[in-house]
Parts: C-alpha cells; sequence; structure tokens
C-alpha cells in the first residue's frame, strides 16, 4: 500500500532531476569605451633655484629642568581585590585591575560567590 505513492514519488523525483536544464544565457554588459576623464594634465614646474645655506643658531647647551611627575588623584592608580574563603584565613590576591569598575565589578562577583572581598588602590606602573 505505501509502495506505490513510493514508486510514484521516486518516478516523479527522477523526473524533474533528469529534465535539460533551461538556464537563461549570461546577459551582455555593455561597457562604455569613452574614457570618463580626460587625459592626464602635466602642469609646469617651477625651477628650483638653490639659495644660500642657513645653519640654526649655536649657543650654550643648558640641561632642561627635570620636573617631578604630576600625580593626580586616580591617575596612574592600580585597584588590587583581595579575597579569603573565611573570617579568619589570611587575605590572598585575587588580582589587580586599571580601573576601579572594573575591580567592583569582580568584587562584587566573587561576593555573590561566597568570598569576602577588599579592594585597595595603589600606585600603577
Amino acid at each position: 500500500m505505501i509502495r506505490m505513492p513510493l514508486v510514484l514519488a521516486t518516478g516523479v523525483i527522477l523526473a524533474w532531476t533528469a529534465a535539460e536544464a533551461s538556464a537563461h544565457p549570461p546577459a551582455v554588459i555593455i561597457h562604455p569605451t569613452v574614457p570618463p576623464f580626460g587625459p592626464p594634465r602635466v602642469l609646469p614646474v617651477a625651477p628650483v633655484v638653490p639659495g644660500p645655506i642657513v645653519y640654526p643658531p649655536v649657543g650654550p647647551l643648558v640641561p632642561s629642568p627635570v620636573l617631578p611627575p604630576l600625580v593626580r588623584p586616580g591617575v596612574g592608580r592600580d585597584f588590587v581585590v583581595y579575597i579569603r574563603p573565611a573570617p579568619l584565613t589570611p587575605w590572598t590576591v585575587y588580582g589587580r585591575y586599571d580601573t576601579r569598575l572594573e575591580a567592583t565589578r569582580v568584587a562584587r562577583w566573587l561576593e555573590a560567590s561566597g568570598y569576602l572581598t577588599r579592594i585597595d588602590s595603589v600606585p600603577g606602573w
């Protein structure tokens, strides 16, 4: 009972695949033969006339003053996240981060995982 529809479906599939392809021929693209721009223009160049050689003035060498670096709050600082799994265990370093936002995000995630956390600000590189 199932054989007849199966045979018919197979026959239809074979008839579709055995038929010749009836694709359209490729479209012909005609390119313009006139260039969109004219011939390149050659601009006249002024002749180079050598002038007198002028050297920079020479004076005594004065070293520039060395100023201590300006340290503003929050600039050049790193933030270290410390963790401990229980109140009586020592603090251990979990990681060092460039911004307080990044350190706070990690600390909150660790607190949600059950650790006690602390963030300290230390001088950066």
